[in-house]
């Protein structure tokens, strides 16, 4: 009964853990946790005309306003989150170490009854599943690289279009 409480525990850190994960890297992708301020090229730029200037002073004062917001949210997520990782690394850390023991020991007491053959053929496995995951993840990297290229390539060529917008209207 206590194995069960025990993976029930395990199952719940994971899940939570894997959440935890998911939204880190949505957050890191987005600069949430930098505090950095949101700019836009049509917002943030001076203007000639007086009026329009007025207009940009008052969205100026609403966008520092609304930034300002977003730090102290900022702050106060990671205030309640750090807390929170910090436990759930050492449960993770502590659970990884029981369930790898037990995990060995399950695998050496399998590995005694097995055939020379058998173990051969599942040492075959284990490295091509290796080498397989290692390609993968080298694949997945250059797929990351070009959208990442992509994304730069079409934010130069938005910003030329602005340029040669503003170049326009003078």
């Amino acid at each position: 009964m206590k194995v069960q409480a025990k993976l029930a525990v395990v199952v719940a850190a994971v899940v939570l853990a894997g959440s935890w994960a998911m939204a880190s890297h949505v957050l890191a992708q987005t600069d949430i946790r930098a505090g950095a301020a949101i700019h836009h090229p049509q917002i943030d730029r001076p203007e000639a005309n007086p009026a329009q200037h007025a207009m940009d002073a008052n969205r100026k004062a609403q966008l520092k306003l609304i930034d300002d917001k977003i730090a102290t949210l900022r702050e106060q997520f990671k205030s309640q989150a750090d807390p929170l990782e910090t436990q759930i690394k050492s449960m993770r850390d502590k659970f990884d170490a029981d369930l790898q023991s037990l995990q060995d020991q399950r695998r050496a007491i399998i590995e005694q009854g097995e055939s020379p053959e058998l173990k051969s053929i599942d040492d075959d496995e284990v490295a091509q599943m290796a080498t397989l995951t290692a390609r993968e993840k080298a694949e997945v990297e250059k797929l990351r690289a070009r959208y990442k290229d992509e994304r730069n390539q079409l934010r130069q060529t938005f910003q030329q279009r602005r340029r040669d917008l503003m170049r326009e209207k003078r």
